[in-house]
């Protein structure tokens, strides 16, 4: 049926309107597409009949079929039985509302496609997204952007920005640009794979400096990728190079601080999960190194060596140091040989410093888990010095954040401030801070 949409004639027909009694409701659904496309007026008020099918998926064939014929009577009985499928309890009944607006010719409907984006279900959200797809229109991009920090519809919304072209860009860099302040959009790590996509070398300024920061490793580690991409279909890699180094050296050195704060750390006890994220960081910041410097030494694989690192033969590690050695030149030669060689037993640090650098890591603020960590540790640690960094943090986006935060001063200093900071979380909207907040004060009620 879908082969004679394209290729039918009306000695088709017959066969095909027959098919519309069909047991199989999909099948008749496709006979009602076949014969709108091939038929005449009369086929038409044959269709109309189809309104009345009990299963949605024929009977939003209808409406759609009847819509794309133009006649004004036709569009405003599908119009009815469209506003009732739309208004549904029914899941199944939405899902093939959505997949009725998908064959809609016309780019009029575009406020039921809203409402379907903003459905409860995400199946009816990912079959909007498909109709989305087939006929872009800008006004959906404000409703499709917010879908990139779903999780079960984020890769379908990603690729439908995808299918609006450039015209995506403005929208989208200022994301990107963002990420690392307070109330950022958390479906950033989506948007640098959507750039990619796009090919458009105007996003280049946008990923260098996505790339370069390591306020969310997920939104770098894609930014990288996708800086990477984009740079191989550069027509040459000359004009790029400035900024390409300075990345890769601002990568290596956030991984140095990385790897020394580890082996510091790493000494202190209840440093787990901090120890754990600065080690996502370190890992994240030298993949990066080596996803660019395969863009500039196309003669080696350096994806490959990264992944060899991994290996827990010391002949491989040699082997890649080795190669390293003779590929590369200058300062990140040095820089990322260094960081690579073999760890050496740290010395102690002198009494306090470990507790300095956790109380370094909150007064300058970080990413959320190396921010959990670093409260946990405070915690742990009896690290009173830590309790004035504390209202920034419980004023966090994140809920794990303002959960260990709270937590963590509760350990350490339960002031005056700490007990009216319970009293308002009490209405936090997360419910994990709210009850946290709640069993506090009842465990130290006021006098």
């Amino acid at each position: 049926l879908e082969y004679l949409q394209e290729h039918g004639n009306d000695g088709d027909l017959k066969t095909i309107l027959g098919l519309r009694t069909d047991p199989d409701p999909r099948v008749r659904a496709a006979a009602i597409y076949t014969t709108a496309r091939l038929g005449d007026q009369e086929t038409t008020e044959e269709i109309e009949k189809d309104l009345a099918d009990p299963d949605p998926t024929a009977r939003g064939a209808a409406v759609a079929a009847l819509i794309n014929s133009g006649d004004l009577d036709n569009l405003l009985n599908a119009g009815v039985v469209l506003k009732g499928m739309l208004k549904s309890q029914d899941s199944e009944i939405r899902i093939a509302a959505a997949d009725s607006l998908a064959h809609v010719q016309s780019d009029g409907l575009f406020r039921p496609l809203i409402g379907l984006l903003q459905d409860e279900d995400p199946r009816v959200i990912q079959t909007a997204l498909e109709a989305c797809s087939k006929r872009p229109d800008d006004r959906m991009i404000p409703v499709i952007i917010p879908l990139l920090a779903e999780p079960v519809v984020s890769a379908a919304a990603a690729e439908t920005l995808v299918r609006f072209g450039d015209r995506i860009l403005d929208h989208l860099l200022p994301y990107l640009e963002l990420h690392r302040l307070d109330g950022s959009f958390p479906g950033a790590d989506r948007v640098p794979a959507i750039l990619a996509k796009l090919g458009n070398m105007n996003a280049i300024p946008s990923l260098v400096q996505a790339s370069s920061q390591i306020h969310d490793p997920n939104v770098q580690r894609e930014s990288v990728r996708a800086y990477s991409q984009l740079l191989k279909t550069a027509p040459a890699i000359k004009p790029y190079l400035e900024d390409l180094n300075r990345v890769v050296d601002r990568q290596l050195q956030s991984a140095a601080r990385q790897q020394e704060l580890l082996e510091t750390l790493q000494q202190m006890e209840g440093t787990e999960i901090l120890c754990d994220a600065l080690k996502q960081e370190y890992d994240v910041n030298l993949q990066g190194v080596f996803t660019l410097l395969d863009v500039c030494i196309p003669s080696v694989d350096m994806e490959a060596l990264y992944r060899e690192l991994g290996s827990r033969q010391k002949e491989n590690r040699a082997n890649i140091l080795e190669i390293l050695d003779n590929v590369l030149k200058g300062e990140i030669k040095n820089s990322l040989l260094k960081l690579l060689e073999s760890a050496k037993q740290s010395a102690p640090d002198p009494e306090g410093s470990t507790d300095r650098h956790v109380t370094e890591i909150l007064e300058r603020g970080a990413a959320d888990w190396v921010a959990i960590g670093a409260l946990y540790t405070a915690s742990h640690n009896g690290l009173r010095a830590a309790t004035e960094f504390m209202p920034k943090y419980l004023s966090h986006t994140n809920p794990v954040v303002r959960e260990t935060a709270l937590f963590s001063w509760a350990n350490l200093d339960r002031s005056d401030a700490f007990e009216q900071t319970c009293q308002e979380l009490l209405k936090d909207p997360h419910e994990s801070v709210s009850e946290l907040a709640k069993s506090l004060i009842h465990e130290h009620p006021s006098e």
